[in-house]
């Protein structure tokens, strides 16, 4: 669990804007938590989820930057061990991700639907669009003739 922990709390980790608090400027995880606490006292913790723009934005390119290196990893697999291991693999993230947050995080941490329909959309927006290429170059690439 530790472990899923750290993966989560990668963008919290990574944050780049400078935060002020009551012990001074602070950075990264810390400045993360700081403007989380800030949205949370000022709309709630459920109204944060939805007016504390820099931190949706900050976790939806997280996520996106995310999910193109699992593309890209995908694509390799694809490479190696053929589109049907691929399209496995992509069903099986795409069944965690959206475990992860349809079910998970609205339980664990009180998530808002809204915020599992975004999240959700900036995963796997990626890898529909990557599938719909591999498609569409399938589908539009010219046909071998059999040798008779």
């Amino acid at each position: 669990m530790k472990g899923l922990n750290f993966l989560e709390r990668i963008p919290d980790y990574l944050y780049l804007f400078p935060e002020h608090s009551e012990k001074g400027t602070v950075f990264f995880s810390a400045a993360y938590d700081a403007k989380l606490a800030l949205c949370q006292a000022q709309w709630g913790i459920e109204g944060a989820q939805l007016y504390c723009i820099k931190l949706i934005l900050w976790r939806a390119l997280s996520h996106f930057l995310g999910a193109v290196g699992a593309v890209i990893l995908i694509h390799k697999f694809r490479r190696r061990a053929g589109a049907r291991g691929a399209l496995a693999l992509s069903a099986i993230f795409t069944a965690y991700i959206v475990f992860q947050e349809f079910i998970a995080q609205p339980r664990e941490l009180n998530q808002i639907f809204f915020k599992s329909v975004f999240d959700s959309t900036t995963w796997l927006f990626p890898l529909m669009s990557y599938w719909s290429i591999v498609l569409y170059r399938k589908l539009t690439s010219p046909r071998r003739q059999a040798k008779t």
